[in-house]
């Protein structure tokens, strides 16, 4: 997984644009994150789907870093997003999540929770996979529809994107394609893990909640918590439909080996 992130958007709250606020957050998580580089966007070029993260920079925003540049956090008066780029677990991410948003709730006490969004992006890179038709066998040959339409016509980048909407409020965006070079760009603020800069296949979830009526909910730690392990849950499945045993055996599960 090249990029994963977390973000709640919440009511306006002027502390966390002040150097007191950020300065509480800090002090709670300088063991995790010890590290301000300075505000900027996070590490990803193409536009974000509609109602999805967009990693936007804010006014007024901190962020917060861990000495391998691996872990982000961000707060602004708006929002709090945690990021990481060494993702391997979701329940270490949770667990970033879940002290970040106790940090910012202690220093602020947000009034209510707006959105909750979860994003998973991957570059999935396969040696000798140069073109979309290449990727038969690797990924569920229902997002390579465009690669069959014509025999003599073979295009060079494919692009698709669905969305599903889910009891409760949920929805998921997802956008996939095969692509040449990067979406997480290396240059970014977060170290990103050395791929090359060939053909890969992007598999881009968005999964996130929103209020289903006007009413703001009373903002809680455990229910954010709570929300985004639900908001997992599609995108786990998504992911695991989109890719096939060949692909897990033969690369991803030979790419955990590595790493371990």
């Amino acid at each position: 997984m090249q990029f994963v992130a977390f973000e709640v958007r919440v009511p306006h709250a002027p502390k966390l644009a002040t150097l007191e606020g950020a300065t509480d957050i800090y002090d709670d998580l300088r063991d995790l994150v010890p590290i301000i580089p300075g505000s900027g966007p996070s590490p990803i070029e193409v536009a974000a789907p509609q109602g999805a993260i967009s990693f936007t920079p804010r006014g007024g925003q901190t962020r917060m870093m861990n000495r391998g540049r691996t872990i982000s956090v961000m707060v602004a008066p708006t929002a709090l997003v945690v990021e990481t780029t060494a993702y391997t677990r979701f329940e270490d991410f949770l667990e970033v999540v879940r002290r970040a948003l106790e940090a910012a709730h202690k220093a602020v006490s947000f009034a209510g929770i707006q959105r909750v969004g979860l994003r998973y992006i991957d570059e999935i890179r396969v040696e000798g996979v140069q073109r979309p038709g290449d990727w038969d066998g690797y990924i569920n040959s229902a997002l390579l529809c465009a690669t069959r339409l014509d025999t003599d016509l073979r295009p060079e980048r494919t692009e698709g994107r669905a969305e599903f909407e889910i009891d409760g409020g949920h929805r998921t965006v997802m956008r996939f394609g095969a692509m040449t070079g990067r979406v997480v760009d290396p240059g970014g603020p977060l170290r990103v893990r050395r791929t090359s800069e060939g053909s890969f296949f992007l598999i881009d979830l968005d999964s996130f909640w929103l209020p289903r009526d006007e009413d703001i909910p009373e903002f809680s730690v455990e229910r954010v918590v709570e929300t985004c392990t639900k908001l997992r849950e599609p995108i786990r499945t998504l992911f695991e439909a989109s890719i096939t045993e060949r692909l897990r055996n033969e690369v991803l599960r030979k790419e955990v080996s590595e790493h371990e």
